[in-house]
């Protein structure tokens, strides 16, 4: 099982294509989000995908993508206050073996640096108990040109096992 962090409508556009092959958890801590998203036309009756505010379901999850803003300071710094709350929700759920992907727009660095770290507070090792990998999103929004599923995605793990599962080869 796949989860999401954060569920915004860019990352609910590659959920919605995942799952028709794939059981996808989405989770949120906004609740009004996750009732909208749950109530939707497009999910009724779709049994793939599981919206969710419950911390302990990330712990369900094979692959944790964390999809969250990465905004800039009044000094144009990288805020990644998003992405170290989500590396601690998932650090306090985070499953023997899985896989957590930073899909988050960041500077080279952060999933080493910073996420990995933090999601070793759960007591698990990363490379032993749990791998990182890192894919940039690759969306533009309102670009009908360079749709989903015309353009390349670019995953980055940290050895050539933890790739595997996102390769076509």
């Amino acid at each position: 099982m796949y989860v999401w962090s954060d569920l915004d409508m860019l990352d609910y556009r590659l959920q919605s294509n995942s799952r028709k092959s794939l059981r996808v958890m989405g989770y949120d801590i906004d609740e009004d989000k996750i009732k909208r998203l749950s109530n939707s036309e497009s999910n009724q009756g779709n049994k793939n995908l599981f919206i969710t505010n419950d911390r302990a379901k990330i712990g369900d999850a094979d692959f944790v993508i964390i999809s969250v803003p990465t905004p800039v300071t009044r000094s144009e710094e990288p805020d990644l206050c998003y992405v170290e709350s989500a590396a601690e929700a998932i650090s306090q759920n985070l499953k023997q073996d899985s896989i957590a992907i930073i899909e988050s727009t960041v500077y080279p660095g952060v999933t080493e640096e910073i996420v990995k770290p933090i999601l070793e507070k759960s007591g698990l090792r990363c490379g032993k108990d749990f791998k990182v990998a890192y894919s940039p999103e690759r969306i533009n929004p309102g670009d009908d040109v360079h749709a989903l599923q015309r353009i390349t995605k670019i995953v980055s793990g940290m050895d050539a096992e933890t790739a595997q599962p996102f390769s076509n080869e």
